[in-house]
């Protein structure tokens, strides 16, 4: 019949999960925490069991079902939904449907691996003989492939340094171990200067720099002291000046003689 051909058809449809990387080893590669959807299409009439690593978790009619067991759930066709996978839920995942006569219709294994999400890495900006160099910076590298993407589009470089960047480009990384972990923060290359530049700007009139500026600014000083002390004396100059005229003038005064 077409209702239990259709039935017999045991169907993985699809994984609803945002990030996931198909493995050989595995039939899902998926992130701890992430949700993942396992379709079914089974008869009200059949009966399922499902085991995980050979431990039997289920086993009933696909007519008693939804139900619910920890973070997990089966729905009324059968399907496996996970809210959130954890580490436990890593393992062959065994579904077996019986007919109503007890006769085992069909029989599939699925593998599912489940992994830490890798750290959000971050984007350090070095600069090598003028050329800025970018290098993307996790915690720990083991296993790890790195991806980078340049103004929002992904760039054929696995590496986990970039050479000969573009200035005014916003450059981001992510890494993988296999499951991708968040982007970096946008970094911005600007003006990359060489170490003979640096050298050159830390020269003044073909001296160092603080050197030059140690002597302009002492001889700044000794300057302001000497004009202070050229006022001084120009006061002192003009007040002994001053004292000279009105000594004259009260010299020049006529003296009258003293009454008996």
């Amino acid at each position: 019949m077409k209702s239990s051909s259709s039935a017999s058809l045991f169907l993985l449809c699809a994984l609803i999960i945002n990030n996931f990387t198909d493995s050989s080893a595995c039939d899902f590669t998926v992130a701890v925490g992430s949700p993942v959807t396992i379709k079914l299409g089974l008869d009200q009439t059949d009966e399922l069991q499902w085991k995980h690593d050979s431990k039997r978790v289920f086993k009933g009619l696909v007519s008693t079902l939804p139900t619910k067991l920890n973070n997990m759930k089966l729905t009324s066709d059968g399907s496996l939904v996970i809210s959130s996978v954890k580490k436990e839920d890593n393992g062959d995942h065994e579904f077996e449907v019986f007919l109503s006569n007890g006769r085992s219709k069909t029989k599939k294994t699925i593998t599912l691996c489940v992994h830490e999400k890798p750290p959000k890495p971050t984007v350090n900006v070095t600069c090598t003989d003028g050329t800025p160099n970018i290098k993307c910076e996790v915690k720990d590298k083991t296993g790890l492939t790195f991806s980078w993407y340049k103004n929002g589009k992904k760039i054929d470089e696995t590496s986990a340094s970039l050479r000969n960047i573009e200035r005014d480009q916003d450059y981001e990384c992510a890494v993988e171990q296999p499951i991708p972990s968040e982007k970096s923060n946008k970094v911005r290359p600007a003006k990359c200067t060489s170490l003979q530049n640096r050298e050159e700007d830390d020269m003044l009139w073909g001296f160092e720099r603080w050197i030059m500026i140690s002597f302009i600014a002492g001889g700044g000083s000794l300057v302001l002291v000497l004009m202070i002390m050229l006022v001084i004396c120009a006061c002192l100059s003009c007040k002994r000046r001053k004292k000279r005229l009105q000594y004259k003038e009260e010299n020049k005064l006529p003296r009258f003689p003293e009454s008996p």
